[in-house]
Order: structure tokens, then C-alpha cells, then sequence
């Protein structure tokens, strides 16, 4: 690869790394003196200078970009993002507002229907709503290429996330709570400091699972009592739709 690939594409995240709140450009500065991290930025350079990558670079590190991490009240573990083009948006499960509604997300809704009897959005599937709350929305990934689910899963993306989940678990300044979802995500509760940790497992809401678990799992009225408990302020769970379809 061109070292000027690799020159400007380190620029452009150190750009977007100085505009994160505080507290993550602390993280982010440990991960970079490591040396996955080089690597992991040279292959990011590569593939989206030669490959179909999603989410747009501009998205890659958004999920830290609402709240500080001692504001992180509850995080909600994903796999990768949508490998459709234009779809994903830097939030795991979250799509554009005015972008076709994945399965997966639809699953959430409806689950947020049983729940709380929330209107099902049509159209509005962005959850940056949430995020302002203080959800922090990961994925495990943080990239693929275009039609390959896991495209990218091996390029140190598992290093990075592991190590930001361990740093949130290892904080005492309250207790979070992770909410995991799925096999791969529920791999991630060995990582998890127990003190300091509150675990909830579901399965994931993938149309090729969400009916053998998800559906009436309870999981979203199961962290607000979690966050009321520990005298946090629970979350507002509703996305506001101008239409409303339940299937």
C-alpha cells in the first residue's frame, strides 16, 4: 500500500478522533501506541481506497462520538455492521433516517411494541436518540465490506473493541449495563469486570433467531429497571415515526 494512502487516511482519523468528547481521546491514544493498531489502520486505508466498505469513514468511530465515557450508562452489543451499502451509520442497528428498515431492527421495534407498546416506526430507523442517553451502540466490527457479513472481522477490529469494552468495565465511576446480544456478543462477558458490570443476555433479534428467544425477552424493561435501581436515570426507548405499521 501507497504510504501516502496510509499518511492521509491517519490524518483524517486523527481529525475525527479530536472531536470526540472527552475521555475517549485518552483510549484512543493508548490504542494507538500499540502495534495492532498501525495495521489495523493500513488495512482500513487499503480497502477503502480499493474496496466497497461500509459504514462511510466518516461513521467508522460515531458510536463514541455523543457522550463521554463516564456518561456511557448502557452499552448494546452488536456484531458488525449492515453489509448493505449506504446502510449502516457508525450505531450498531441503526440505519439513516428515510433508509429501508432492516429485519433486525424491525425485530427491535417489535420487541419495543410487546414492551411498552410503542408505535413501530416505518421509516425511522436512527438511533442517535438513544446514544444521547448515554446507549452506546457497538459493534464488535466496526467495518465489512460491502455483501460480507464479518468481512473485516479479522483485521484488529476484535483487539480494539475488546480492549474499549475492558476499559468501560474496569471504570468504577457507576455501574453499566451490557446488554448482549447474541452468541458473539454474549463471547464478550469474560471481558467484563463483575463489579462493576450488570449482564443481560438475549438472543439476537436476526430474523434468523429473534422468534426462538427475542420476542417478549423483556430485555429493554430489564435495563431500565437495572438503571432505576442503581439511581440512574432510565432510557426512553421510543423512536418517533410520522406512520405506524406493526408487520
Amino acid at each position: 500500500m501507497k504510504t501516502g494512502c496510509f499518511a492521509a487516511f491517519s490524518c483524517f482519523m486523527e481529525t475525527e478522533f479530536s472531536n470526540f468528547p472527552d475521555g475517549w481521546n485518552d483510549f484512543l491514544k493508548e490504542e494507538k501506541s500499540l502495534s495492532y493498531f498501525n495495521s489495523l489502520v493500513s488495512h482500513l486505508a487499503e480497502s477503502y481506497q480499493n474496496e466497497d466498505v461500509t459504514p462511510k469513514k466518516e461513521d467508522i468511530y460515531r458510536a463514541l462520538s455523543f457522550v463521554n465515557p463516564s456518561q456511557v450508562k448502557v452499552v448494546i452489543l452488536g456484531q458488525d455492521p449492515y453489509p448493505t451499502k449506504g446502510v449502516a451509520n457508525g450505531l450498531a442497528f441503526s440505519v439513516s433516517e428515510n433508509t429501508k428498515l432492516p429485519q433486525s431492527l424491525k425485530n427491535i421495534y417489535k420487541e419495543l411494541f410487546f414492551e411498552y407498546g410503542y408505535p413501530i416506526p416505518e421509516r425511522n430507523g436512527d438511533l442517535s436518540c438513544w446514544a444521547k442517553q448515554g446507549v452506546l451502540l457497538l459493534n464488535t466490527s466496526l467495518t465489512t465490506l460491502v455483501g460480507k457479513p464479518n468481512g473485516m472481522k479479522k483485521i484488529g477490529w476484535t483487539i480494539f473493541t475488546d480492549h474499549l469494552l475492558e476499559k468501560l468495565s474496569d471504570s468504577n465511576d457507576h455501574k453499566r449495563i451490557y446488554l448482549l446480544l447474541g452468541n458473539e456478543a454474549m463471547k464478550k462477558e469474560s471481558l467484563l469486570n463483575k463489579e462493576n458490570s450488570l449482564i443481560i443476555k438475549a438472543v439476537h433479534p436476526s430474523p434468523l433467531s429473534a422468534s426462538r428467544g427475542f420476542f417478549h425477552c423483556g430485555c429493554f424493561k430489564e435495563v431500565n429497571h437495572l438503571l432505576k435501581e442503581n439511581g440512574l436515570t432510565p432510557i426512553n426507548w421510543e423512536i418517533e415515526d410520522s406512520r405506524i405499521s406493526l408487520f
